[in-house]
This record gives structure tokens, C-alpha cells and sequence, in this order.
């Protein structure tokens, strides 16, 4: 599982936006009877969520109680003032949230969209130390396995190309964070650079080949375990137990042998 955690963060080359969109749009039949728009429409601008819910509503409710539009769009244009200010705005995109089109309405909203932006600014200089870190770990992880003797000087240049960017990683955080809502600041892109050199394709590649060749040697295990047990009852007095035991031992043979080339063919996918 560490191991996987960790992929999943090498992988990340830019920060993965989460909609502020609720997923609760889709309303019963009594909350759209007995629906106030106006307030409902208040709570979704202060939740910044999007204008596209409007034909979500009205889907749901039109057949039972016809959305009030007018009011839902008054009570989120009141909303959206109290959702676009400034430390809300720079929140959101500290949190690698996307921003919808909540601001459309407010007065200023461009100059408002600044806050958003250096918050995204403080999030992406933030995953980029994170996936640097995760490269570190998992070259780590791996030049700790035997299997991976043969790739060591491989790992190595991956590691130690991390290794020398994260200083300018963690630069950049700390510039982006002291920085804050207040200014604009340039971060570098780092991992575009180490996307360039195929550093981080390979450090996945080997990653994902090393949890696969766990999980195919543990079936190996447990088949031939399985297989040996038929063996065992192959040529017993019943005639019925011999059969199905000799069955049983082609299958999990026919398993292995799968097993097997499958095996062979991740460790040459990665050169192994």
C-alpha cells in the first residue's frame, strides 16, 4: 500500500482539480416541492458551486414543482459576494479546487480571480515537492530489492536528479508561501524537466512492474502449493478422487505456466 501511495503521487505532474460542483444535485420529489429557491440558490453561491446546477434542478423538480429560476439565481447571486473575497478565493485554490463560474457575477470579479490564482500558485509548488519526494522514496524502495540489481545505476540517476531539484522545490514552496494572498510570485516548473528527461515515466514504469511481480509470485506460491496437493491424491483407490485430482493438477499447472510468462513478460518490459 506505501508503495502504491507513492505512485500515485510520482504520477501527479499537475495538480488534479477537484470540482467544488456538488454531487448532491439531483433533488427528491418533497425537497423539490417543498423547495425555497431563494435560499437554496444563497447556500450554492456560498459553496461556490456552479450555474450548471440550474439545469440539474431543473430535471429533477420541473415535473413536480417547476424550479423557481428568478429566485434561485437571486439568492445565488447573494451567495457568490460572500464565496468571491479574496482569503475564500486564495483558500480554494490552496486546496487545489477548482474554481467554477461562481465570480461571474460579482463586481470586479477579474481582480478577484488574482487570490484564486496565487493560491493555485502555493498548491502546485506544493504537489511539485511532493512528487519530487515520492521519486526519492520510490527509487528508495526499490534499489532496497534484489530484483531491481540490474536497473541500480538506472534508480540512482533517478535519485539523485530528484535529489537535486528538491531543494529548488522546497524553495519554491516556501516562496509561494510567503508570498501568500498578498503578491504574485513565479515558481519553476520543475517537473516538466524531470518529465523530459523520461525520468518520471521510468520511476512509475518500475514501480508498478515491482507490485505486479509481488502479486504474481504470491499466486505462484499458492498454485504450486495447490498443485502439489493434487499431485498427493493423484493416484488414489477411487477412481473418482484420482480424476479430479488429476484434473485439479492440470489446471493449476496450466495456471502456473500462465503465471510464468506473464512474469517473464513485465521483467522484459522493464528490461529485467
Amino acid at each position: 500500500m506505501k508503495l502504491l501511495r507513492l505512485l500515485m503521487a510520482a504520477a501527479m505532474i499537475s495538480a488534479a482539480a477537484v470540482s467544488v460542483q456538488g454531487c448532491n444535485s439531483i433533488m427528491s420529489k418533497d425537497e423539490c416541492i417543498n423547495a425555497n429557491w431563494d435560499s437554496k440558490g444563497e447556500s450554492d453561491g456560498i459553496a461556490g458551486k456552479a450555474s450548471s446546477l440550474i439545469a440539474e434542478y431543473h430535471e429533477a423538480c420541473d415535473d413536480y414543482r417547476p424550479m423557481d429560476e428568478q429566485a434561485y439565481r437571486r439568492g445565488r447571486d447573494r451567495g457568490a459576494k460572500l464565496f468571491c473575497v479574496p482569503e475564500r478565493l486564495y483558500n480554494t485554490g490552496r486546496a487545489g479546487t477548482e474554481l467554477t463560474d461562481i465570480c461571474n457575477s460579482v463586481p470586479g470579479s477579474s481582480e478577484l480571480l488574482v487570490y484564486y490564482q496565487r493560491g493555485q500558485i502555493a498548491y502546485l509548488a506544493e504537489q511539485q515537492l511532493k512528487t519530487i519526494d515520492s521519486m526519492i522514496s520510490i527509487a528508495n524502495y526499490l534499489l532496497d530489492k534484489s530484483r531491481w540489481a540490474s536497473k541500480q545505476y538506472r534508480l540512482l540517476e533517478i535519485r539523485n536528479q530528484a535529489t537535486k531539484l528538491r531543494p529548488k522545490a522546497k524553495a519554491a514552496v516556501d516562496k509561494a508561501l510567503r508570498a501568500g494572498m498578498k503578491k504574485d510570485v513565479d515558481i519553476p516548473d520543475l517537473l516538466t524537466e524531470l518529465n523530459s528527461t523520461g525520468q518520471m515515466d521510468t520511476i512509475v514504469r518500475y514501480g508498478k512492474a515491482d507490485t505486479e511481480l509481488d502479486d504474481i509470485e504470491k499466486d505462484i506460491l499458492d498454485y504450486e502449493r495447490k498443485r502439489d496437493d493434487s499431485m498427493r491424491c493423484m493416484y488414489s483407490d477411487s477412481k473418482k478422487l484420482a480424476k479430479s485430482c488429476r484434473d485439479s493438477y492440470d489446471y493449476y499447472n496450466q495456471q502456473l505456466r500462465d503465471l510464468k510468462e506473464k512474469h517473464w513478460q513485465i521483467r522484459s518490459q522493464v528490461g529485467l
